[in-house]
This record gives C-alpha cells, sequence and structure tokens, in this order.
C-alpha cells in the first residue's frame, strides 16, 4: 500500500480511516511512518490514528516521536495511544511516558500518569500526588490501576465531603470514578 495523494484533507481523512480499519497490521507500519514528520499538523494527528491500533514496537517508536510534538492535541493523542491503547512495555515505553508526566498541557500529562499506572509503575506516584487537587476521573482511574490503597483514606474522606455538601450538584462528572475506585481498593488484595 502507497499513499500518492498530495491533498492534506484527504490525506488526514485516509489516515484517520485506516485508524479505524481492523484489518491494518504490522506489514502497514512503513506507509503510516513518514506522516509522522509532516509539516502539517492535523496529518502528524491522523498518523497518530493510524499508528495506535498497530501493537507493534515500530508503530510504538512512532507514536513515541508523536508525543514529543509542539501541539498538545498531537502529544496528548499519541501519549494515550502509547500508554492506554497498546498493552507493549518497555524502557522506551516508560521513558516517554514519564517524559510527558510533566508536561504542560494537562491531559497530556494525566496521559503519561495513567499509562505507567496501567504498567503498575509505582514511581509515577510522585507525579500523582501532584495531581491529587483536581479531582478527575483520570486521578482516580490511575490510583485504581496502581491498587493504591494508601489512597484510600482520602478518596473516603472526598467521597463522605462530596455527598453531604449540599451545594455539590448531582451527577458530578467524576464522582462514578471515585466511587468505583473506592470500591476496587476497598475489595481487591493486593498482588504481591
Amino acid at each position: 500500500m502507497i499513499i500518492v495523494e498530495k491533498n492534506a484533507d484527504v490525506i488526514v481523512q485516509l489516515l484517520y480511516a485506516a485508524g479505524k480499519n481492523p484489518y491494518v497490521r504490522s506489514k502497514h507500519i512503513n506507509v503510516f511512518l513518514p506522516f509522522a514528520d509532516s509539516e502539517n499538523k492535523y496529518i502528524r494527528l491522523a498518523a497518530v490514528s493510524a499508528l495506535s491500533n498497530i501493537d507493534d514496537l515500530r508503530a510504538i517508536k512512532g507514536l513515541i516521536k508523536l508525543s514529543k510534538d509542539r501541539y498538545a492535541c498531537v502529544r496528548d493523542w499519541a501519549t494515550f495511544s502509547i500508554g492506554r491503547m497498546s498493552d507493549l512495555d518497555n524502557d522506551e515505553i516508560r521513558e516517554a511516558l514519564y517524559a510527558r508526566c510533566t508536561d504542560k498541557h494537562y491531559d497530556t500529562r494525566m496521559e503519561g500518569i495513567s499509562g505507567l499506572a496501567k504498567r503498575k509503575d509505582e514511581g509515577v506516584k510522585k507525579y500523582l500526588e501532584k495531581e491529587l487537587t483536581d479531582w478527575t476521573p483520570y486521578v482516580f482511574d490511575s490510583i485504581r490501576d496502581l491498587d493504591a490503597k494508601e489512597y484510600l483514606p482520602r478518596l473516603e474522606a472526598l467521597l463522605e465531603e462530596v455527598e453531604s455538601d449540599p451545594e455539590n450538584p448531582p451527577g458530578l462528572y467524576w464522582l462514578s470514578h471515585l466511587k468505583e475506585c473506592i470500591e476496587t481498593l476497598r475489595c481487591c488484595p493486593r498482588d504481591s
């Protein structure tokens, strides 16, 4: 497969379509990798989509490059793809995720933290600790994925505070994540 199209809008659509195509495999990686170097940020973002569903270290290397992009949206989606969509794990992947843990863009930073939490990397707790003032699904899901039971008292206190405050609107968007995190930490023994 060779993409000879020159129109950027068409290339973007082709890359997004490839990202949704279940028949795209490792043999197609070399078609998509050159788009990670495009001058066009929309093409680079679409390249993330094309590379995201291929669990192959060559695709991950392209995504790692894109996780360093100057545009936050590209970094965010590339980091999400490396961290949460892929189950691959090695030092290079963890290094790339750690590099995003200090990103100025919140979602990108949290995707780095989430990816490390998914991999049960205890070192990510120092970055997670800095995010505990922002109660978001990212934070609760990362704590749950780490099985970080030491946070349970703080989470239970937060839940009690939220539920007893009549000023809090019902259906806070993150409340279900908090409850799920607490339930998981309470019921499941920690793996040794």
